[in-house]
């Protein structure tokens, strides 16, 4: 009851904002503030009455609040976006006054309780305060009150712990703490636990009491606003209050797009059983046909439209909440991800996983699919479940943080498995997989009421790897099916695979394309496949890395790229290459300014050997040919060179193409025999060692070539390499 109370009071007081004076005095010093070194903070939402949003990033509709404040009884609360804030790194400026203005008091008449972590908070501030005493552990309520001030940096509380802040706070104390709720959110969902900020993370247990809520957006960026009434327009509670009103007519027509996205934000991290705000929401939108408001072919829905943004959230996060058999199907979910027939046969399919399999990790393709709403049960009947969870879906990228939408935000679903029966419904369907997680062995899984999708496996030599078995396989009625291969596992709409006639062939191309990265790094082939999925819409980019990685391409399901053999093997890809290339990067030879490069050398080499496209006449290079005599003209600032990947990518380029892709290979090699203490450390040993290496590869003194360039080496790097011959290729001997 304690969390209720709280949010009912802050609620219902919801215009009243923060105190006069608070904001001044927390933003005096604040004109520098910006995100700690290496750390991408994460969103703090202000819902309550008392809250207020300190720091933004963004612009427009897309600005995120980063630092959030409240006054709580007697007390004052600041909340942080990511615990590296409070490392001492901002001391002398904006921290002081944060400090200063939770503790009521100047510096040195404070006590400061320092709980987790901190020891960089400590030292700057030992000699500042009256006191600080760091610890890992609360103390008695008793002692904490001879505390002016906690500052909570690290570590998990729970219950009666979150319990006593609170009543410190409440009793005059002032609180900082801070915590990257993405961050924590990312960790959990990939272990596999059903975890979430929602519900089990303590910092947002308290904050709610307070009237803040740790989101669970990033909110990166630099150059934080730390003016007054930009961030009172991101008060949350009274974007709320202004969208129910434009849902149950009272507002009018007017653009909410911002206001939207806060309320979504919101119910993202208010816990399941919100019983203030999502109650009158749901009572809201209770007149809205929801359908009326979802992506359709060639209806895209905007984030402004308040009934199908908040609606789309609702029903999304409703359907997770309830039992397999009562979960619907989707409205828009037979546009994407599509459709199951009546009349394709749902049956019972057995899918053995070995110990390789688990060793290997990763989705476990079934090539079998669950419909939209309908229940699938999953059984082990040999081994047992520990570890192993059933995903249901591939297109994982979320999109709540886009402006308009495709297809709905979130369409797929991963849970752990239990021994007996699990049910699992899913409005949207997709394809099955099951996802070995730590402590899964080999086991033998039944999976019931399923459709078979179109499938084929390189790797196997009977059943799914055959040809016979392909024809019949093309022709089920799943809207989705998979290719996959040693190096490779393709998720491609069933239309386009319906076309194939030679999946192996493709796959073969396929397969030896993907051995061109470890190759050209001089490694062996890695035993887990990459993943590469179509979609209609991603969460950046035309494509993007990871796994997997995900590409635009399924709005015209009739045709895909990705298995078009005869333009691939002659004309190649440089977006595939590019994002395979970027899973492919190491950070020893990618430092600041390659990030978009080094993966390049990747597309040139790739796209050389496998569709015969010298790398110095790729017509991607040939376009960037003409940057660099207006960079030597120009002085050759490095700033510019990190500025363009084309221009940059054209200083490896050089290099190739006067001494081969050997010397490329052998520096790249390199790297993966070196001792740790030669392995760099930041950017200048990055720059250095990178001299140094392909300087051993060409035999050749690449200093002056550096220099040339503008990319900055230690005067030690280039007298190392001194005594080889010096290289500079004609063009740029001038």
């Amino acid at each position: 009851m304690r969390l209720l109370v709280a949010c009912c009071v802050l609620l219902a007081t919801a215009a009243s904002a923060q105190q006069p004076g608070d904001f001044e005095a927390l933003t005096r010093s604040a004109a520098g503030l910006g995100p700690p070194p290496g750390a991408l903070p994460g969103e703090v939402l202000a819902f309550g009455g008392e809250a207020f949003v300190v720091a933004s990033v963004g612009k427009k509709d897309t600005r995120r609040g980063i630092i959030a404040g409240a006054n709580f009884k007697k007390g004052r609360v600041l909340a942080f976006g990511h615990n590296a804030f409070l490392g001492g790194w901002q001391a002398g400026g904006f921290m002081d006054d944060a400090i200063g203005w939770a503790g009521r008091g100047r510096l040195d008449d404070l006590n400061v309780f320092v709980l987790g972590g901190g020891p960089g908070l400590e030292a700057v501030y030992a000699e500042k305060l009256d006191g600080i005493e760091r610890q890992s552990a609360l103390p008695s309520l008793a002692k904490l009150k001879y505390f002016d001030v906690v500052a909570w940096v690290g570590g998990d509380l729970a219950g009666a712990e979150l319990d006593k802040l609170e009543d410190f706070v409440a009793a005059g104390g002032g609180l900082l703490f801070g915590t990257c709720p993405w961050g924590r959110q990312q960790i959990w969902s990939g272990q596999g636990g059903g975890l979430s900020i929602r519900s089990d993370l303590g910092h947002n247990t308290l904050a709610r009491r307070f009237g803040l809520v740790f989101g669970a957006d990033t909110a990166g960026g630099s150059g934080y606003d730390v003016k007054a009434r930009p961030n009172a327009e991101l008060h949350a509670g009274r974007a709320a209050e202004r969208v129910i009103a434009q849902l149950d007519g009272s507002l009018g027509d007017v653009a909410l797009a911002g206001d939207a996205a806060r309320v979504a934000a919101l119910l993202r991290a208010l816990p399941v059983d919100d019983a203030l705000l999502l109650p009158r929401i749901e009572a809201a939108l209770a007149g809205a046909d929801l359908a009326s408001h979802v992506p359709a072919a060639g209806k895209p829905v905007s984030a402004g439209n308040v009934a199908g943004h908040l609606g789309m959230l609702l029903a999304t996060t409703t359907w997770k909440e309830l039992a397999a058999e009562r979960v619907p199907a989707a409205p828009g979910a037979d546009f994407f991800p599509g459709a199951v027939p009546s009349e394709a046969p749902r049956a019972t399919h057995e899918v053995a996983l070995s110990k390789d399999a688990v060793a290997v990790g990763g989705w476990q393709s079934t090539g079998l699919y669950a419909a939209p709403g309908e229940v699938v049960r999953a059984r082990v009947t040999s081994g047992n479940a520990n570890g192993w969870s059933l995903r249901i879906g591939a297109h994982k990228d979320t999109l709540w943080h886009k402006d308009k939408w495709s297809r709905w935000p979130e369409v797929t679903l991963e849970h752990a498995l239990t021994d007996g029966g699990n049910d699992f419904a899913s409005p949207f369907g997709g394809l099955i997989y099951l996802v070995p997680g730590r402590g899964a062995k080999a086991a033998t899984f039944e999976l019931m009421h399923v459709v078979e999708a179109p499938y084929f496996d390189l790797r196997v030599t009977e059943g799914s790897g055959s040809l016979a078995d392909w024809e019949r396989r093309r022709t089920t009625l799943a809207p989705w099916g998979e290719l996959a291969c040693d190096g490779v596992i393709l998720t491609l709409p069933a239309p386009a695979l319906r076309k194939l006639d030679d999946p192996a062939a493709l796959m073969q191309w396929w397969d030896e394309s993907m051995r061109c990265y470890p190759e050209l790094r001089g490694e062996p082939q890695p035993t887990a496949p990459e993943r590469l999925v179509e979609d209609i819409q991603i969460s950046a980019g035309w494509m993007h890395s990871g796994y997997p990685v995900m590409t635009h391409g399924a709005d015209n399901r009739e045709h895909s790229a990705a298995c078009d053999l005869a333009t691939l093997s002659t004309k190649g890809d440089w977006g595939y290459f590019h994002e395979f290339g970027h899973n492919a990067q190491k950070r020893d030879w990618t430092f600041a300014g390659t990030g978009e490069v080094t993966n390049n050398l990747f597309s040139l080499y790739v796209n050389e050997r496998m569709a015969h496209l010298e790398a110095w006449h790729n017509p991607w290079l040939e376009n960037q040919k003409a940057k660099p005599a207006a960079y030597f003209a120009s002085g050759a600032p490095f700033d510019e060179w990190k500025r363009q990947p084309g221009l940059a990518l054209m200083m490896y380029a050089t290099v190739q193409r006067d001494f081969g892709w050997p010397v490329i290979k052998a520096a790249l090699a390199s790297y993966l025999s070196l001792p740790p203490a030669k392995r760099p450390k930041d950017d200048a040993a990055k720059h250095d060692r990178w001299l140094i290496e392909l300087s051993h590869a060409t035999d050749r003194n690449l200093g002056p070539y550096f220099q040339k360039w503008g990319l900055p080496t230690s005067e030690a790097a280039r007298a190392s390499v001194a005594n080889l011959q010096p290289w500079m290729p004609e063009e740029y001997d001038s």
